[in-house]
Protein backbone atom coordinates (compact mmCIF):
# COMPACT_ATOMS: atom_id res chain seq x y z
CA UNK A 1 0.00 0.00 0.00
CA UNK A 2 1.21 3.72 -0.69
CA UNK A 3 2.21 5.57 1.97
CA UNK A 4 0.99 9.20 1.40
CA UNK A 5 2.86 10.54 3.84
CA UNK A 6 5.93 10.16 0.77
CA UNK A 7 3.75 11.88 -2.24
CA UNK A 8 4.32 15.81 -2.66
CA UNK A 9 1.03 17.10 -1.91
CA UNK A 10 1.03 18.90 -5.01
CA UNK A 11 0.75 16.27 -7.26
CA UNK A 12 -1.70 14.36 -4.61
CA UNK A 13 -3.38 17.36 -5.01
CA UNK A 14 -3.88 17.69 -8.65
CA UNK A 15 -4.79 13.99 -8.63
CA UNK A 16 -7.74 14.27 -6.43
CA UNK A 17 -9.42 17.46 -8.03
CA UNK A 18 -8.67 15.16 -11.63
CA UNK A 19 -10.72 12.26 -10.25
CA UNK A 20 -13.17 14.16 -8.62
CA UNK A 21 -13.88 16.41 -11.76
CA UNK A 22 -14.13 13.41 -14.08
CA UNK A 23 -16.16 11.48 -11.52
CA UNK A 24 -18.59 14.26 -11.68
CA UNK A 25 -17.83 14.99 -15.37
CA UNK A 26 -21.80 14.36 -17.12
CA UNK A 27 -21.51 13.08 -20.68
CA UNK A 28 -22.06 15.57 -22.83
CA UNK A 29 -21.83 19.02 -20.89
CA UNK A 30 -22.13 21.46 -23.23
CA UNK A 31 -20.98 24.50 -20.89
CA UNK A 32 -19.11 27.35 -23.04
CA UNK A 33 -15.44 27.89 -22.48
CA UNK A 34 -15.89 31.73 -21.23
CA UNK A 35 -18.33 30.28 -18.60
CA UNK A 36 -15.67 28.12 -17.37
CA UNK A 37 -12.84 30.55 -17.00
CA UNK A 38 -15.09 32.75 -14.73
CA UNK A 39 -16.23 29.87 -12.66
CA UNK A 40 -12.65 28.48 -12.34
CA UNK A 41 -10.60 31.70 -12.27
CA UNK A 42 -9.44 31.34 -8.96
CA UNK A 43 -8.44 27.74 -8.92
CA UNK A 44 -6.63 28.44 -12.20
CA UNK A 45 -5.03 30.93 -10.51
CA UNK A 46 -3.53 28.97 -7.77
CA UNK A 47 -2.76 25.97 -9.96
CA UNK A 48 -0.47 28.24 -12.14
CA UNK A 49 1.24 30.10 -9.07
CA UNK A 50 2.07 26.67 -7.50
CA UNK A 51 4.02 25.80 -10.80
CA UNK A 52 1.47 24.07 -12.97
CA UNK A 53 2.10 24.96 -16.80
CA UNK A 54 -0.48 27.73 -17.54
CA UNK A 55 -1.11 26.88 -21.00
CA UNK A 56 -2.16 23.02 -19.70
CA UNK A 57 -4.31 24.72 -17.14
CA UNK A 58 -6.03 26.61 -19.29
CA UNK A 59 -6.08 24.06 -22.05
CA UNK A 60 -7.98 22.15 -19.43
CA UNK A 61 -10.64 24.32 -18.16
CA UNK A 62 -11.22 25.34 -21.79
CA UNK A 63 -13.03 22.13 -22.30
CA UNK A 64 -16.69 22.18 -22.61
CA UNK A 65 -16.67 18.72 -20.34
CA UNK A 66 -15.14 20.93 -17.58
CA UNK A 67 -17.73 22.90 -15.18
CA UNK A 68 -19.13 23.90 -12.42
CA UNK A 69 -21.87 21.07 -11.28
CA UNK A 70 -23.68 23.15 -7.90
CA UNK A 71 -24.73 20.03 -7.06
CA UNK A 72 -21.88 18.00 -6.24
CA UNK A 73 -20.52 20.54 -4.58
CA UNK A 74 -23.73 20.81 -2.28
CA UNK A 75 -22.13 17.06 -1.14
CA UNK A 76 -19.37 18.07 0.26
CA UNK A 77 -21.08 20.27 2.63
CA UNK A 78 -23.63 17.11 3.74
CA UNK A 79 -21.16 14.69 4.20
CA UNK A 80 -18.90 13.50 7.17
CA UNK A 81 -15.63 12.65 6.82
CA UNK A 82 -14.98 11.57 10.41
CA UNK A 83 -18.09 9.02 9.86
CA UNK A 84 -16.53 7.49 7.08
CA UNK A 85 -14.70 3.23 8.38
CA UNK A 86 -11.52 3.85 6.33
CA UNK A 87 -10.76 0.61 7.40
CA UNK A 88 -12.71 -0.79 4.82
CA UNK A 89 -10.46 -0.10 2.14
CA UNK A 90 -7.74 -1.74 3.41
CA UNK A 91 -9.12 -5.66 4.47
CA UNK A 92 -8.08 -8.48 1.73
CA UNK A 93 -11.30 -8.09 -0.48
CA UNK A 94 -10.77 -3.88 -1.05
CA UNK A 95 -7.13 -5.00 -1.74
CA UNK A 96 -7.15 -7.95 -4.26
CA UNK A 97 -10.71 -5.82 -6.14
CA UNK A 98 -8.04 -3.38 -6.52
CA UNK A 99 -5.15 -5.34 -7.73
CA UNK A 100 -7.64 -6.67 -10.55
CA UNK A 101 -8.51 -3.06 -11.47
CA UNK A 102 -5.07 -2.67 -12.21
CA UNK A 103 -4.85 -5.29 -14.09
CA UNK A 104 -8.11 -4.57 -16.09
CA UNK A 105 -6.76 -0.83 -16.60
CA UNK A 106 -2.82 -1.59 -16.68
CA UNK A 107 -2.51 0.67 -19.95
CA UNK A 108 -4.71 3.50 -19.03
CA UNK A 109 -2.84 3.46 -15.81
CA UNK A 110 0.69 3.41 -17.30
CA UNK A 111 -0.03 6.45 -19.59
CA UNK A 112 -1.33 8.57 -16.64
CA UNK A 113 1.25 7.39 -14.26
CA UNK A 114 4.18 8.38 -17.34
CA UNK A 115 2.04 11.72 -18.15
CA UNK A 116 1.45 12.99 -14.18
CA UNK A 117 3.76 11.11 -12.82
CA UNK A 118 1.54 9.79 -10.29
CA UNK A 119 1.82 6.41 -9.36
CA UNK A 120 -1.17 4.17 -10.77
CA UNK A 121 -0.82 2.34 -7.11
CA UNK A 122 -2.08 5.93 -6.03
CA UNK A 123 -4.84 6.70 -8.25
CA UNK A 124 -5.97 3.30 -7.87
CA UNK A 125 -6.43 3.47 -4.21
CA UNK A 126 -7.92 7.12 -4.80
CA UNK A 127 -10.62 5.66 -7.04
CA UNK A 128 -10.83 2.96 -4.57
CA UNK A 129 -12.05 5.33 -1.81
CA UNK A 130 -13.70 7.87 -3.80
CA UNK A 131 -15.78 5.93 -6.09
CA UNK A 132 -15.58 2.29 -5.41
CA UNK A 133 -13.09 1.74 -8.43
CA UNK A 134 -15.69 3.90 -10.60
CA UNK A 135 -19.31 2.16 -9.34
CA UNK A 136 -20.46 4.78 -7.21
CA UNK A 137 -20.10 7.93 -9.63
CA UNK A 138 -22.62 9.65 -8.44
Amino acid sequence: MPRFDRIPTRILCLTICLALLWLWMPVGAGATAKNNADQFQALQKKLIEDGFNPDNITRLYSRPQVFFEADGVTILFTYSEAKVDYDQFANNWSIDKAKKYMQEHRQELDRVEKTYGVDSRVITAILLVESGLGKNIG
